[in-house]
């Protein structure tokens, strides 16, 4: 890959994950102000992530493989979501650290509960979702790789 190639990934995985920061803030709020208080967090956190992801696979589809059939290695893919994946990880705690009042020890313990297992499970998916998408073209060969 050359240097231009790089930044262009990294660039890319720094605009997926601005997305799925506005996405998932949005939805969360939306969550845990009507869902939550009537279902629970588990169900709510359930309702809701369907409609995330799916936002974020799309948002990947068109960021990732746009009209102009731009191709990326699948090597390229997985740095640009990994990029994405730990810069959402890195805001997640961020967040909960300045603007939740929350302890490291508490954002930790956050992850092993059923919420935090949950969230987690669907952040890294979220990281996969341009190499998922870009194994799906390589395989119905809608792109030259």
């Amino acid at each position: 890959m050359t240097s231009q190639i790089i930044l262009r990934l990294a660039l890319l995985g720094v605009l997926y994950f601005a997305i799925a920061l506005c996405t998932g803030a949005a939805m969360g709020i939306l969550r845990e102000l009507l869902l939550a208080p009537q279902f629970g967090k588990v169900t709510a956190l359930l309702l809701e992530l369907p409609i995330v992801l799916t936002l974020l696979w799309y948002a990947s589809r068109l960021i990732y493989f746009p009209a102009t059939r731009k191709v990326y290695s699948l090597q390229g893919l997985i740095l640009s979501g990994g990029l994405a994946l730990v810069t959402l990880l890195l805001a997640d705690w961020l967040i909960g650290v300045l603007a939740l009042g929350r302890t490291q020890e508490a954002i930790l313990q956050h992850w092993g509960t059923t919420v935090g297992v949950i969230g987690l499970a669907a952040q890294i998916l979220f990281g996969a979702f341009p190499a998922l998408q870009g194994l799906l073209a390589q395989r119905s060969r809608d792109y030259d790789y």
